[in-house]
């Protein structure tokens, strides 16, 4: 499905199936820069990505992301969760392993919505039924509270990035499945507080 200005029908679709795969959501020459500012990251699997260099914080406060976001997710305002990097597919398929939806394995309660881009030069494929974004610079928009199946997903080329958004009473809590559930407390929250705004910004349709 070919991203343009968001129809009843992708909302719908969304909806009945949790997740809507999106072709071309960034454009080449922004995704050329991303890719250069991508080497800046020596871990193979990283969090809050934005917070350590500019082209990646454009990446993940994209006003088109969060656009997209607002109307599947029926709502004027979301806050902004957090960005995660994952260099390959094998480290994608790790951060789900439990088989569990995103929601239960987030530091954060209240996740409405999330976002995978593909960050690869893959070709997109010509065929396809499934809403996993195989080729570059497409975005699946899922819901955080289904399972997202990575099981028949065998060979995908990466790297892939994670946008997470709530609501915007969300709250940092401490979840045993998330690696990163601490993370928190470097933002000064401690488990139980409202997310702050200052890295965690209120977004709101236009």
């Amino acid at each position: 499905m070919k991203k343009t200005s968001l129809e009843l029908q992708h909302i719908d679709y969304f909806i009945a199936k949790g997740s809507i795969l999106f072709q071309d959501v960034i454009p080449e020459k922004k995704l050329h820069a991303y890719k250069l500012a991508l080497c800046f990251f020596q871990k193979r699997s990283a969090r809050n990505c934005w917070s350590s260099h500019p082209e990646i914080k454009k990446l993940s406060f994209s006003p088109a992301f969060a656009s997209i976001a607002l109307q599947l997710a029926q709502t004027k305002s979301l806050r902004f969760g957090y960005d995660h990097l994952f260099s390959s597919l094998n480290e994608l398929k790790d951060f789900f392993k439990e088989d569990l939806p995103l929601s239960k394995i987030s530091s954060i309660d209240g996740l409405e919505i999330a976002a995978l881009i593909n960050l690869s030069m893959a070709p997109s494929p010509e065929f396809f039924t499934s809403s996993f974004p195989f080729g570059s610079a497409s975005g699946c928009f899922f819901d955080p509270k289904r399972l997202l199946d990575l099981s028949q997903v065998e060979q995908a080329e990466g790297p892939f990035f994670l946008i997470t958004y709530c609501k915007p009473q969300a709250r940092y809590i401490h979840q045993s499945a998330d690696p990163f559930t601490h993370l928190g407390k470097q933002e000064g929250l401690v488990f139980g507080d409202l997310l702050s705004p200052q890295f965690h910004p209120l977004l709101h349709t236009h």
